[in-house]
């Protein structure tokens, strides 16, 4: 069954020549975190099956309202970011980031759609796994050609950051947080790439470090719900594990 409304759990590895920082104990979930328990497993003996990455996850509603908030969208009900929203510089963010994405969609990815049905459509009805090398924070593109894929995978250069930490961030710093990732957005969406040693100095001097920020605009402009940011590493054995990060290098 086709699904129009898609809910993405952003999966972050660490690289540890990347980021050597320190890790704490998940702490107990808040009232607003439902356990959403995954038993999938991998079956690599069948190729024609789509495997599954096998890993649990938590839905944490300040996920989907940060990136909301991030990508210039209305808050929803509730959301844990509404007292943001009537301040002048947000209402400005959102403006330029409607027009900004209005374009995107009418310029570049409504044609990329309509090639990807006519010239790829086996792959871009298909349910597989999306393997997408350095491609930054390039959800756009990928989702777009294949809309329909279980799991997207994609990895690059860029340090991954971390959720910004709202409570101890004053309002001129969103300000001027929100300007640094408006042209860090702007400069990806014209050329569809990043130029990492261009875009490092910019993912770090704010207070919304990281790759994380710009992959959360994206994908919230794309439609999706964020159900849990997590970062992850894999094992000695392949097999996926949680890490809990309390600082990434820059």
């Amino acid at each position: 069954m086709k699904l129009t409304f898609l809910k993405v759990n952003i999966l972050i590895f660490l690289i540890s020549f990347l980021s050597q920082c320190s890790k704490e104990s998940k702490k107990t979930q808040n009232d607003n975190v439902s356990q959403i328990p995954d038993t999938t497993v991998i079956d690599s003996s069948n190729s024609n099956k789509t495997p599954n990455i096998p890993i649990e996850f938590t839905k944490d509603r300040f996920d989907n309202d940060l990136a909301r908030y991030l990508a210039g969208m209305s808050p929803k009900d509730s959301s844990n970011l509404l007292y943001l929203d009537s301040l002048d510089f947000v209402q400005k963010h959102k403006s330029k980031f409607d027009k900004l994405f209005i374009d995107k969609e009418n310029r570049f990815l409504a044609p990329l759609r309509k090639w990807a049905k006519k010239s790829e459509a086996e792959f871009y009805e298909n349910d597989q796994n999306v393997f997408y090398p350095f491609s930054g924070a390039d959800f756009l593109t990928i989702h777009n050609l294949y809309p329909n894929a279980k799991n997207y995978i994609l990895f690059g250069l860029e340090p991954e950051g971390l959720v910004p930490d709202f409570k101890n961030i004053p309002n001129d710093k969103h300000d001027s947080s929100l300007v640094n990732l408006t042209q860090t957005i702007v400069s990806l969406i014209g050329k569809s790439y990043f130029i990492t040693n261009d875009m490092a100095p910019d993912l770090a001097k704010t207070d919304y470090k990281g790759i994380l920020p710009v992959m959360l605009v994206f994908i919230a402009r794309s439609g999706q719900e964020v159900l849990e940011i997590q970062h992850i590493k894999l094992n000695n054995d392949g097999k996926i594990e949680k890490i809990y990060v309390v600082c990434v290098d820059f």
